[in-house]
């Protein structure tokens, strides 16, 4: 009787504290751990998406993940002409970009919010030839509630030598929906809306004609510059950077924007 008693008085308790269990699962939810198929898929769907809707030196195009592993990726990609400096290396630009990708798919491999860049720094060592091919070797060195720290190595694939080093720092802060998607028991949910999504291109519209419509670019093979009608040569970007930033010259490029502001 006495137990029957105090079984009465305490079930609305456990209720309570059941409920607020549940509740707690569903405001923070706990991230589940992504199996290397799994990582590998979300950071070939992010380059896709990357692709579709374009990026600076479109440093996705011909980009191909080498390798995933937990805080771990690497990103391969060519030294072609779109992405090259007058001197015919890969421009810091393009290095810049390179690790911004590789870095944010680090990220977003491990089911982390992408986000959006807090501070990045890049140090430059070295160049590479024509066409080199380019692996860019990011790590994951914390990821908390809020911010992602991660680290990046930029080699040639050739001979290994180290062409730059990067620190890039994002937020990544997720909206809830993307956070109870990744806090099933196993993270099949999240994965299959991610396929659906890229199915029938809802997380990714924009092709790479859209996007140069929009921005008014030149197709990559293009002979020559629309701008400044200098041919897309050595002799034509040295002809360019003679005369970059004075008074009355064009801009030519992803420079177009900077018209007027450097003289």
């Amino acid at each position: 009787m006495l137990l029957e008693t105090r079984a009465q008085h305490f079930w609305p308790a456990g209720v309570v504290i059941a409920l607020l269990v549940l509740l707690r699962r569903v405001i923070y939810p706990r991230r589940r751990k992504f199996d290397a198929a799994t990582r590998r898929e979300w950071a070939r769907a992010a380059i896709d998406l990357v692709r579709r809707s374009g990026s600076v030196y479109n440093i996705c195009e011909g980009a191909s993940v080498e390798a995933v592993g937990e805080g771990r990726l690497d990103l391969k990609v060519v030294a072609d002409a779109s992405r090259q400096n007058f001197l015919a290396s890969m421009h810091g630009g393009a290095i810049s970009a390179a690790v911004d990708v590789s870095t944010t798919l680090a990220v977003f491999q491990e089911g982390t919010f992408p986000g959006a860049s807090v501070s990045m720094t890049i140090t430059y060592l070295a160049g590479c030839p024509p066409g080199a091919e380019i692996v860019a070797e990011a790590r994951v060195v914390k990821i908390g509630r809020t911010l992602a720290f991660t680290e990046c190595v930029v080699r040639r694939a050739a001979d290994g030598v180290a062409m730059a080093r990067g620190a890039h720092v994002k937020y990544v802060a997720a909206p809830r929906l993307y956070d109870l998607l990744l806090g099933w028991p196993r993270p099949v949910l999240a994965t299959s809306v991610l396929r659906l999504a890229l199915r029938f291109g809802l997380a990714g519209a924009i092709t790479k004609r859209d996007f140069r419509a929009r921005h008014d670019y030149e197709p990559h093979d293009a002979a020559t510059e629309r701008d400044t009608g200098l041919p897309r040569t050595d002799d034509g970007k040295r002809a360019y950077f003679d005369t970059f930033g004075a008074a009355g010259r064009a801009m030519q490029g992803w420079d177009r924007p900077l018209a007027g502001a450097l003289a």
